[in-house]
C-alpha cells in the first residue's frame, strides 16, 4: 500500500530524469500510492490478531518486508498501531479505535438497525448481523448475538466467504450483471463447472429474492450451518442483512416460514427509516 513520490530531478543542461520507483500493485492491477499501502497494512489485521509481526503482515499485504517497516514507523507515530517489545509485533492502536467508534457512530444504518436487530435476535434465539463487501469477503460491521447457549457467533469484522454463504449471494444478486462478472472473474474459480454452479445459485437467490425479499444457504458454505440473507441498499451503500446459526436450530422449515420473513420484513422496515434519515434536511 505504500508509494514514494516522484522525485524527478532536472539537472542544468541536462534531460529530465525520473527516478524509478519500487512500485507494488494492489488486486486489480494498478499500482498502490502511498496511502494505499497504508491502508493495506491496517486492513491486514483480522478479528482475532491480538498482534502480527513485520513477516507476516509482509506476507498478508504481498509487499516487501522493508516497505512495511517504513510504513510502521509512519503508522506508529500518528498512533494507528503501537509497537509491542517483548513481541517483536504490532497491534491497532488507539486511533484505529477512535476512528472505527466514529465511523460507526455516524452511520445512520447502523443506529437504525441495532435495535430491530437485537429484538430479532431475542426473538429467534440467533446472531443477526449486518455485512458489507470487502474484495472477496462479507465483513461483518455489526453483530447481535442470540440467546441460544449453542449457536454461531459473529463478530464485528468477522469474514465470510462471498460466493458459498446467503450473504455473499444476496449482495451478489443485487449487483449489476457487469460488475458481478468482474468480481467473479477477479475472485472466483478458475474451473468452468464450478464457475458454472455459483452463478446458477446466483440466480436462484435473486429469484428468492424477488419472491420472498430473503435468500438462504442450507449446508452449502458450513454442511452444518445454514443462512439466510436480505439486502440493505440504501444511500449509505450495499449492505445485507443475514441470520446464520447450527442446521439443528435452523433447519429449512424455521428458515422459509418463520425467520426468513421476519429478516425480510425487518430489512424493509431498516430501508424505509434509512431513507426518510438521508433525505431529512
Amino acid at each position: 500500500m505504500k508509494r514514494q513520490s516522484d522525485n524527478t530531478l532536472a539537472a542544468v543542461r541536462r534531460p529530465i530524469r525520473v527516478r524509478k520507483r519500487n512500485s507494488a500493485k494492489s488486486d486489480d492491477g494498478k499500482e498502490d500510492s502511498a496511502l494505499a499501502r497504508g491502508i493495506r497494512v491496517l486492513r491486514a489485521f483480522r478479528v482475532g490478531d491480538s498482534v502480527l509481526t513485520n513477516s507476516e503482515l509482509a506476507k498478508r499485504t504481498h509487499l516487501p518486508k522493508p516497505t512495511i517497516s517504513r510504513i510502521l514507523a509512519t503508522l506508529s507515530e500518528l498512533g494507528c498501531v503501537s509497537y509491542i517489545e517483548q513481541l517483536e509485533a504490532y497491534k491497532l492502536g488507539g486511533a484505529m479505535i477512535a476512528i472505527g467508534h466514529v465511523a460507526s457512530a455516524n452511520l445512520d444504518l447502523l443506529q437504525v438497525a441495532r435495535p430491530l436487530m437485537t429484538k430479532l435476535a431475542e426473538e429467534i434465539g440467533l446472531a443477526v448481523g449486518i455485512g458489507m463487501l470487502e474484495k472477496d469477503r462479507m465483513v461483518y460491521m455489526d453483530a447481535c448475538q442470540g440467546t441460544a447457549r449453542v449457536a454461531l457467533q459473529m463478530r464485528v469484522g468477522s469474514r465470510l466467504p462471498l460466493f458459498p454463504t446467503a450473504m455473499g449471494r444476496a449482495i451478489l444478486a443485487m449487483m449489476p450483471s457487469e460488475q458481478r462478472a468482474r468480481l467473479m472473474d477477479r475472485y472466483g474459480s478458475q474451473d468452468p463447472e464450478e464457475r458454472k454452479y455459483h452463478e446458477r445459485a446466483i440466480e436462484r437467490a435473486a429469484a428468492e429474492l424477488d419472491k420472498s425479499g430473503f435468500c438462504s444457504v442450507v449446508g452449502e458454505w458450513d454442511p452444518d450451518i445454514n443462512g439466510l440473507a436480505a439486502p440493505l441498499i440504501t444511500g449509505e451503500g450495499n449492505f445485507v442483512l443475514d441470520c446464520g446459526g447450527p442446521a439443528y436450530l435452523l433447519p429449512p422449515n424455521r428458515m422459509y416460514e418463520e425467520i426468513g420473513p421476519q429478516l425480510a420484513k425487518i430489512a424493509q422496515k431498516i430501508r424505509e427509516r434509512i431513507g426518510t434519515a438521508i433525505s431529512a434536511p
